[in-house]
């Protein structure tokens, strides 16, 4: 079932960093100098220069500096090269098992090009402290490669933080400001303003059992709904919720399976408002080729409260996307829909204009609804008919067109009454025409599957 999750698919972004260059050689470091004393010019009173020297141990071609990373001793090759810090997955593992890393410091997935031009998976990490001679540097942004036996890193960008930086030899130096009465500590930032939590990032990383189990149910989940088997897809989302009910991830599927069955109810409400409540961090979610993305799943939230009539909750939560993503179909669709069922009808054609200049098709059906409700029928029905030459198999689309038509009569009190009691054609209805013309759409609907247009005929006793 190709439309499967079509309206949360976003494709993976890629970041390019310089983790996976080639390492710089000594007569590429030595080429570096810093004006380190003009570049930290302070008029105030209380601030003090300090130049730390630190040896440079040579191997191989490559200068390597003995840093502390989170309380451990490691020596890290210096890469002008490299943006980053980069561990190996080994040095990661080593980190977390003993405590020197936490769930809280894994911010997620990157990706990186290495030299033959493929694109690799790497995970970010937070250093909370990495430590010179002395001089330290709070909350360091680091990707750790997946490899195991990859070179620990250290490149130019995090080191200048530090402060200045000029070479002589085999010795590097680095000129700092501190204030009087301090160690020599740097407290910025580093390459980062804040540490950001992401819990799941790390048992991934390190291949957690029961997030394998997970993430093994959720592909055989969305394998059982491609293949038009809805009812065993949410049985088997719900024993990976039941499996870890922290996961977030099995909660935007099970919530896409609902979106996407047509369920006009809380069920999609209930398993987003999970997924929002556990997913604080907004990562995104990929399985198999599906990629989940905050914004998409929160929007076809909004929507669904609006579906519902929370229109409140829907707005709300639109204009929170809006805010972040301005061209958000679903958001905006979501608005309007909101709007015109607070009879807000002004502001509704506002927002559905807005996503008719997005996406035409879109744009057109919400004005279509919207006219409808306000009585526009001619208006109500021209957009249909535009809409249906865009998308000529949406049975929503062909059933609401076929209601507008149904007001230009009256069926309820016309039919036909015989001694046979034949209820399948008019004798003193007017504009027969649009009867007839009803009564096909409705058919072509229903057939369709269209529940709306199933009923209408059943309620005539009319076949399809």
């Amino acid at each position: 079932m190709k439309r499967l999750l079509l309206l949360l698919a976003l494709p993976f972004v890629v970041f390019l960093n310089g983790c996976e260059k080639e390492t710089k050689t000594a007569k590429d470091i030595t080429s570096i100098a810093e004006n380190a004393l003009d570049s930290l010019v302070d008029s105030k009173q209380d601030s003090v220069y300090s130049r730390v020297g630190i040896k440079m141990t040579k191997r191989g071609g490559v200068y390597e500096l003995p840093c502390i990373v989170n309380g451990v001793k490691m020596n890290f090759i210096f890469d002008t090269g490299a943006s980053d810090v980069c561990l190996s997955t080994t040095e990661a593992r080593f980190l977390y098992k003993n405590g020197y890393l936490d769930d809280t410091d894994f911010l997620g997935e990157s990706y990186s090009q290495i030299a033959d031009g493929s694109i690799v998976e790497n995970m970010e990490i937070m250093l909370k402290t990495v430590e010179i001679e002395g001089l330290i540097i709070n909350n360091v942004r680091a990707t750790v490669v997946r490899s195991l036996d990859a070179p620990l890193l250290l490149g130019q960008t995090a080191i200048q933080k530090f402060g200045g930086i000029e070479f002589a030899g085999d010795s590097l130096y680095i000129t700092c400001r501190v204030k009087q009465g301090q160690k020599n500590t740097n407290s910025h930032s580093s390459l980062t303003d804040k540490t950001e939590s992401r819990t799941e990032s790390a048992p991934k990383l390190f291949g957690n059992n029961r997030y394998k189990k997970v993430t093994q149910l959720l592909t055989d989940a969305i394998s059982a709904f491609e293949n038009d088997m809805p009812e065993l897809a949410e049985e088997v989302c719900k024993k990976a919720i039941s499996l870890n009910k922290k996961d977030w991830r099995s909660y935007a599927v099970l919530g896409a399976f609902y979106d996407i069955s047509g369920a006009l109810n809380d069920s999609p409400i209930q398993a987003w408002e999970e997924y929002m409540s556990l997913n604080k961090n907004r990562m995104p979610l990929k399985i198999g080729d599906y990629t989940f993305s905050w914004t998409k799943v929160v929007s076809a939230l909004a929507w669904a409260y609006a579906a519902n009539g929370n229109n409140e909750k829907a707005i709300t939560l639109a204009q929170t996307i809006l805010a972040e993503e301005p061209d958000n179909i679903r958001a905006l669709d979501a608005l309007s829909l909101a709007y015109t069922q607070n009879k807000k009808y002004e502001n509704a054609e506002l927002w559905a204009n807005k996503l008719k200049d997005i996406d035409e098709g879109e744009g057109l059906f919400r004005l279509g609804y919207l006219y409808s409700k306000q009585g526009r029928t001619s208006e109500a029905i021209k957009m249909y008919i535009k809409y249906l030459e865009i998308n000529p198999n949406s049975s929503t689309a062909m059933s609401n067109l076929a209601l507008a038509y149904a007001s230009y009569f009256k069926d309820e009190e016309h039919w036909y009454n015989n001694d046979n009691h034949d209820r399948k054609y008019y004798n003193t209805i007017s504009n027969k025409e649009y009867y007839w013309e009803t009564v096909r759409l409705h058919i072509k609907a229903a057939r369709l599957g269209n529940k709306v247009s199933q009923n209408w005929l059943k309620d005539r006793e009319l076949e399809w």
